[in-house]
């Protein structure tokens, strides 16, 4: 995991927005109303899912989820934040373990040139839940199969559920 210096983190961050509102205004340009509403309504849901991921007082967290499409790796990684408790803090290092041994998985396994997705959500409606949403290509090896077999033996006290095949993988974690 690469550290970021605060110049970095501008240009990427200066470059996404840039790429942003140049899709605006080319799709106002070619009159496409409904496009540009549609991706203002993108712009304003990760607005808000950053300041409340931003605010769950988990540094290392919040700096991993919002840089981590800066990095190369074969799928795309969306998050959304859904807690009523601000305090994610005490449960931070746990959160992360799981989330970079998720990380490491679907880098390994995921196919490259795909359409590749894992959303991730942050949750405290019952307790604290981390819920990893993949849709892609997958690489079912055998592999795969210990790798994910070690790492359900790793987490086995806070899975609640699991599920794949070679199009997916949804994981559901209760701390």
């Amino acid at each position: 995991m690469r550290k970021w210096e605060v110049v970095d983190v501008l240009r990427h961050y200066r470059h996404d927005w840039l790429n942003k509102l140049q899709l605006i205004k080319g799709n106002l340009d070619i009159g496409r109303i409904e496009k540009v509403e549609g991706l203002i309504q993108e712009v304003i849901q990760q607005s808000k899912n950053e300041s409340d991921l931003s605010n769950l007082n988990s540094q290392k967290l919040a700096e991993r989820l919002l840089t981590f499409n800066w990095e190369e790796h074969p799928y795309v990684l969306f998050y959304e934040i859904l807690t009523e408790d601000k305090n994610w803090g005490p449960i931070e290092s746990r959160v992360m373990g799981i989330l970079n041994h998720i990380f490491l998985l679907f880098d390994s396994h995921a196919k490259y040139g795909y359409d590749n997705q894992l959303i991730v959500i942050l949750k405290d409606v019952d307790g604290a839940e981390l819920e990893l949403d993949y849709h892609g290509q997958l690489l079912l090896n055998d592999n795969w199969h210990s790798d994910l077999e070690n790492f359900q033996k790793q987490y086995a006290n806070v899975i609640r559920k699991i599920e794949w095949d070679e199009n997916g993988l949804f994981l559901n974690i209760h701390f």
